[in-house]
């Protein structure tokens, strides 16, 4: 994809004060453009031209920028390659997940980074897309059913110029496939073209609606766009630029269309809503890159939730979350931001290391994935391992985003020798009070050649090993031209909806001609421990004994009022704690224990059903 440019925002560091804002958006309708096919028989003849940029530190260009402020991070945290330490957090040396299909995607040619994405149907078929070309697999049979370029593909919408950035996304209520990719680097030529599958075999027609890359006819053109669905609508997330945007410069805002689904499934006029002028601190910085929370177990909605970042900081905690409320046909959706910080801070993720002096870039802090699920959100984006100085994976949660000041908290994730970047995320549970998740990412060393991976996150807070799905079968040097390469800048990931805790992933290995391939890979958890054999009558505490608070993890069957009582041992009443509403789902809740002399207590939570949850805790006397 053509690289960005942001220079301004590399200079958000700071705190700053921000309160929720709601932004309208300007309308449009859009005709359809044509209908495309995948099963023409136009010759294809792969036109592309690419572009070779390798920015060097002290250059004027963003990339030259962040990679001297990269250099600049390595004299605070040196590489620790090899040495031991403990993580941060609980780890599990055996993986309850299960590689099943895995085979080598879309070859990549000339393009180069690749920007795998992927989506697969219900009924077991894939469309894997890279920069500039489309693949789509039939699981069912082990067999390509098509290797088509985007230029060959979209030759009736008399739209001649570079073709690039294809995004996919598959929706599992209508049984239809969603690909959206960008035309022309200009702002007199820069379209969204929107394409939605008529049937759920792609193979079939597509109806294509081009929307306006510069809507609002200013002098800028749209790139780097990212997508997701609710149950009504596709969410496209893109930045603008101003003409003659080369060398990663003219970076102006990020934008966000909203388009009704509906209306593209059945080729109808398009209803739109374009979101922009989604400034920051007093209107003086734009929100950097915007990325859609998919569902976990299906897509939600009519609402959605987005997530956004101080993405080009050197380190920040400022995470940014933006819900439209409610779908583009309502005539009444509006987006809404707040400002949250994480308990966890992330930093640029440094280069990645091949073997040599090879590196691969790793790009910046953007949130690259996320999905939602019994209501909290987890998200990934790369970030510097501080203890061993590699590169590593931010995996973030949004307790209750619904609420006024909702909770972040957030792991890093990191190896003694691997560096990892472009991680994705998506949902793995089983039943609707799992919290289970496949990360997927890539990795490389200097002994290890580039390949994916992917780490499972457990119910009860546990990380598996890190696993790899694909190993290397060289370095990468794309062009020969160098030591610094092109690494993403994506990968994809998507639960199969209809396949319990089964997530199809895509990401890059380095290939014998030392350029990146593409490898797609199904993986199954097969965790024993299911939320249906836990006890619904119990509640977990910790600590216990504790001196100084508890807290309280218990499940609700559905919302309702509680009341969260104290009694000693003695069964006499201490103080009622909380008479309020608790959510479906899991919830936490925590008191101090300072008023308590030291001895044995009760807790006991009661719903309006009269289901009763009693456990026992120790406060213990203070050292």
């Amino acid at each position: 994809m053509k690289f960005f440019s942001a220079l301004i925002l590399g200079l958000l560091l700071g705190a700053v004060s921000y309160s929720q804002t709601t932004y309208k958006a300007t309308n449009f309708t859009w005709e359809k453009a044509a209908v495309l096919s995948f099963s023409d028989t136009i010759p294809d003849w792969e036109v592309m031209l690419q572009n070779i940029e390798v920015p060097a530190p002290g250059g004027s260009s963003y990339r030259s920028k962040l990679r001297s402020m990269k250099e600049e991070m390595r004299k605070k945290y040196p590489v620790k390659r090899g040495e031991n330490f403990q993580p941060a957090y609980k780890t599990d040396s055996i993986s309850p997940v299960i590689v099943g299909q895995s085979f080598e995607g879309n070859i990549a040619q000339n393009s180069i980074p690749n920007d795998n994405d992927m989506a697969i149907s219900d009924s077991g078929i894939i469309v894997s897309v890279i920069n500039s070309r489309v693949l789509i697999y039939d699981t069912n049979n082990d067999t390509i059913l098509k290797v088509k370029s985007l230029g060959s593909y979209a030759t009736s919408l008399n739209a001649t110029d570079s073709k690039f950035d294809p995004k996919m996304v598959y929706d599992p209520d209508a049984d239809r496939f969603i690909l959206v990719f960008l035309n022309g680097s200009t702002y007199q030529k820069s379209k969204v073209i929107v394409c939605y599958s008529q049937t759920n075999d792609p193979m079939g027609n597509w109806n294509a609606y081009a929307l306006s890359g510069n809507p609002l006819s200013n002098d800028t053109w749209a790139d780097y766009p990212v997508i997701g669905i609710s149950n009504r609508d596709l969410f496209i997330g893109v930045n603008t630029f101003t003409n003659g945007s080369s060398n990663n410069s003219g970076f102006t805002e990020t934008c966000l269309w909203q388009v009704s689904n509906y209306d593209g499934y059945a080729g109808a006029s398009l209803t739109t809503q374009y979101y922009h002028d989604i400034f920051l601190d007093n209107g003086i910085k734009s929100i950097f890159n915007i990325c859609p929370v998919k569902g976990g177990t299906k897509p939600y909605g009519p609402d959605m939730y987005l997530l956004s970042n101080r993405a080009t900081s050197y380190e920040n905690d400022s995470i940014f979350l933006l819900h439209i409320s409610d779908s583009v046909k309502s005539n009444n959706a509006s987006l809404q931001i707040k400002f949250l910080r994480s308990d966890v801070k992330y930093l640029l993720p440094p280069e990645a290391h091949q073997q040599g002096t090879n590196t691969f870039d790793t790009n910046d802090n953007r949130i690259l994935g996320g999905f939602y699920e019994n209501d909290v959100i987890q998200f990934v984006e790369a970030c510097m391992n501080e203890t061993t100085g590699l590169s590593g994976i931010y995996h973030g949660f949004i307790e209750s985003p619904g609420a006024n000041s909702p909770n972040v908290r957030a792991t890093i994730l990191g190896d003694v020798s691997l560096d990892f970047g472009f991680p994705n995320i998506s949902y793995s549970g089983r039943d609707h009070r799992d919290q289970e998740s496949i990360i997927t990412y890539n990795h490389t060393s200097p002994d290890d050649f580039a390949g994916f991976s992917y780490v499972y996150y457990t119910n009860d807070g546990t990380y598996s090993s890190f696993e790899k799905i694909k190993t290397g079968n060289n370095y990468v040097d794309a062009f020969d031209d160098g030591d610094y390469e092109r690494w993403g800048d994506y990968s994809g990931s998507q639960r199969r909806y209809n396949e319990t805790a089964t997530v199809w992933a895509v990401g890059s290995f380095g290939q014998q001609t030392k350029k990146n391939g593409t490898w797609i890979a199904e993986l199954t958890s097969t965790d024993s421990i299911r939320p249906s054999e836990y006890p619904s009558l119990e509640i977990s505490v910790y600590p216990n004994p504790t001196v100084d608070y508890v807290t309280l993890n218990f499940y609700m069957e559905k919302t309702s009022d509680i009341s969260v009582d104290l009694y000693d041992m003695n069964g006499r009443s201490v103080i009622s704690l909380f008479q309020d509403q608790a959510k479906f789902g899991q919830n936490i809740f925590t008191f101090s224990t300072a008023p308590l002399a030291a001895g044995i207590y009760f807790a006991t939570i009661t719903s309006e059903e009269k289901h009763i949850y009693k456990q026992k805790i120790v406060k213990a006397a203070r050292p």
